[in-house]
């Protein structure tokens, strides 16, 4: 997969060191973490999840990027592919999106979303994409949904306690 994505207003990187103080900003924000976790977490945890997501990269070769604006640089969040924590899936791989509050609303979602999804597709042919959307975030169900998920199953999650709607996308060979 690409090391960068392009959008008409986003720019989707692998992340860097420096990426540090704004990733804990977004932390600080309640609405950031609110799915699942209910509250701001700290600047300890946004360093562990900066170092989860950089080592995802090293061990795959992909993983979630930094979604940056592409005429201030500034960071809006993340979007990308993961290897499925829960529930394990073998044959799929794991959507996730989170941006700040005041990046929502504007379509932002969906656009870096489509990007993430085009190229996997591109790059792999034939692939099951899997999102795992606390059940009571109608925002993320709805931004799914325009992106071709179909909810398949709802589960409560092992490690939240929440309720979370399980959505896939396939693609099959061209």
């Amino acid at each position: 997969m690409e090391l960068e994505l392009r959008t008409r207003r986003l720019e989707m990187r692998r992340w860097r060191d420096t990426d540090l103080p704004a990733l804990a900003e977004l932390f600080a924000e309640p609405a950031f973490n609110w799915h699942p976790y209910r509250r701001r977490r700290t600047p300890d945890e946004a360093e562990q999840f900066l170092h989860h997501l950089r080592e995802h990269w090293s061990t795959y070769g992909f993983g979630r990027r930094a979604v940056c604006d592409q005429t201030t640089g500034e960071l809006l969040g993340y979007c990308g592919l993961t290897v499925p924590q829960w529930p394990p899936r073998d044959d799929a791989l794991e959507y996730g999106i989170r941006l700040g509050k005041s990046s929502q609303g504007r379509g932002l979602g969906s656009e870096a979303g489509a990007a993430v999804l085009a190229e996997a597709f591109r790059c792999s042919g034939s692939l099951t994409v899997v999102a795992t959307v606390e059940a009571d975030n109608i925002a993320s169900r709805r931004m799914t949904a325009r992106l071709g998920f179909l909810e398949t199953d709802e589960l409560p999650h092992p490690g939240h306690g929440t309720m979370h709607v399980i959505a896939e996308l396939q693609r099959g060979e061209p």
